[in-house]
């Protein structure tokens, strides 16, 4: 369901009371950080909502910490879209944390998002131990070569992640190599681009 202007409170409203019909939500209005408080705020308790779509919603840092907060106890969701938000490195990190404790997230998408070496590092990391996440796009950022080098590190580790999208970043010559060899002994990533 995508929403716009007055249905945006009925959906948050749906969400809080858990409505089982409701497992699909694109939010098409720049909600900004406030409106990520309100729906972290819905998704805390929900059981129903397994995708989530929130591209070009005008959430910065503050509101992905709200959002990744609001995730934290949630079973449920298992593909969550920014793209096209202003997350950046801050943004990043508090997803990082989550990716430390949620175990329903399967797929997470930051592309257009400002996120720097700085992001990319805290999700590696977070990522070594994750068993749960198959799909991590991170493309049109300004990822450079001591990002890569760490997600190339994680590869190493990380035997979930099948679907790695780093296209458009900063990544220079070094940084493939270090994903390169990254890839030896990974026998589940399908695709890196």
């Amino acid at each position: 369901m995508a929403l716009h202007g007055d249905a945006l409170t009925a959906a948050l409203t749906r969400l809080r009371d858990n409505d089982p019909t409701f497992a699909y939500l694109n939010l098409t209005v720049g909600i900004g950080d406030a409106g990520a408080s309100l729906l972290a705020k819905s998704l805390r308790s929900n059981t129903a909502l397994v995708k989530l779509y929130l591209t070009s919603t005008l959430i910065g840092a503050e509101g992905a910490t709200h959002i990744s907060e609001g995730l934290r106890g949630n079973t449920t969701l298992e593909e969550l879209f920014l793209n096209e938000n202003i997350i950046g490195d801050e943004g990043a990190q508090q997803f990082a944390q989550l990716l430390g404790r949620n175990t329903a997230l399967r797929k997470l998408y930051l592309w257009f998002g400002y996120i720097g070496d700085e992001g990319a590092i805290g999700l590696a990391y977070a990522l070594r131990g994750n068993t749960t996440l198959k799909e991590l796009g991170l493309g049109n950022n300004a990822i450079g070569d001591d990002g890569a080098a760490h997600l190339g590190e994680m590869l190493r580790a990380n035997k979930t992640l099948e679907d790695l999208h780093l296209g458009e970043n900063r990544i220079g010559d070094k940084g493939a190599a270090q994903l390169a060899d990254g890839l030896r002994g990974n026998t589940t990533l399908k695709r890196l681009d």
